[in-house]
């Protein structure tokens, strides 16, 4: 099998993320089951010593918070539109956007599944300032020498995630045997160990999926890739899936918490059943997990995700590869009708 992940630590991410963390980012920190890594509290203190009393930085970077808003993760979606823009831009320390990368940014972000006030004009002015801000806090902040000792760290963190990569690769190629490896995106695990360990964010560029997380697992790896051979599958059926928006009234609450259901209802809809038929299937796909796929169903069902079980089941009994996948999806949905009726 060819290499198709790799590990490389980012000087642009470790950029954003060591002025958030300065500035304000805070998800994750006091969290004691998974406790913040000792570098990133380490970063945080010392960015606020050495920028605190500078107001530009502080004003830009608080915008990434959404203050007060009652989500699982008030950072989403401005922090990772900050990451993303940082893969567009050159390295310090000039920061500049990469040939035609600004107008990337901006069509990436006009085509998220995200509130549309966060796609809006000033929130793209605010994204499109940041190689400008970025270069000043690089300058001010002059953190060298905390990214030499983040990279190293990281370098090790991103080697111990290697293998639990690999095996998830392994497990999905397994699953998808008639998939080659040309037909799978080049996967680069970016470690940042500044950021929740809680979270992982994903940037695509051209044929590359990049993914930027404290902590990797096999299931992470498998995740992404089913939503890269499932989307496009889910958008051919489309308006079979929409047919049954209705039972977005089911999750809507759960679903607004874990920012899923964002935008009108049929695109709240749709994203909400696309991660919900990724999670199953990533319990599907991920056979050798010490945890049994009942009890993993059922921790889905907790964060809101009450279609797992029964996807599950329709996995297990009507999956007949991805050539009939109209008809695995007919079965599933006219079930999840059937088991939550709505008014």
């Amino acid at each position: 099998m060819a290499t198709k992940i790799k590990v490389n630590p980012d000087i642009r991410v470790f950029a954003v993320y060591s002025a958030l963390n300065g500035l304000g980012y805070d998800l994750g920190m006091n969290d004691s089951e998974n406790p913040p890594n000792p570098i990133r509290i380490k970063v945080a203190q010392e960015i606020d010593r050495r920028i605190s009393g500078n107001k530009l930085f502080r004003n830009y970077f608080e915008h990434a918070c959404l203050r007060g808003a009652e989500v699982v993760n008030p950072f989403w979606p401005r922090s990772y539109l900050l990451l993303l823009t940082s893969f567009h831009l050159n390295e310090p320390p000039n920061f500049q956007f990469i040939q035609d990368g600004k107008k990337k940014v901006i069509d990436f972000i006009r085509g998220l599944p995200i509130e549309p006030e966060e796609r809006g004009r000033e929130n793209i002015e605010w994204i499109l300032q940041l190689p400008e801000i970025i270069r000043k806090f690089w300058s001010e902040a002059q953190p060298e020498d905390l990214w030499e000792e983040v990279a190293e760290e990281s370098l090790s963190v991103g080697y111990q995630s290697l293998e639990s990569a690999n095996h998830g690769y392994k497990l999905f190629k397994r699953r998808f045997n008639y998939l080659n490896d040309g037909d799978i995106p080049d996967i680069v695990i970016v470690p940042n160990l500044l950021q929740t360990p809680e979270t992982l964010d994903v940037v695509k560029v051209k044929n590359v999926i990049y993914l930027v997380t404290a902590r990797l697992n096999s299931s992470d790896v498998i995740h992404e890739l089913l939503h890269e051979v499932l989307e496009p599958l889910l958008r051919i059926y489309q308006e079979l899936i929409d047919r049954h928006a209705n039972l977005l009234e089911t999750v809507w609450p759960d679903m607004r918490r874990m920012q899923y259901a964002a935008g009108d209802k049929l695109s709240a809809w749709r994203r909400v059943f696309e991660e919900n038929i990724v999670r199953t299937a990533t319990i599907w796909v991920d056979s050798e997990s010490d945890v049994p796929s009942a009890q993993r169903s059922m921790a889905e069902v907790s964060y809101g995700f009450i279609f797992v079980p029964l996807l599950l089941e329709s996995l297990n009994s009507h999956w007949a590869g991805l050539e009939n996948f109209e008809e695995f999806l007919v079965v599933s949905l006219e079930r999840l009708s059937q088991e939550f009726p709505t008014v």
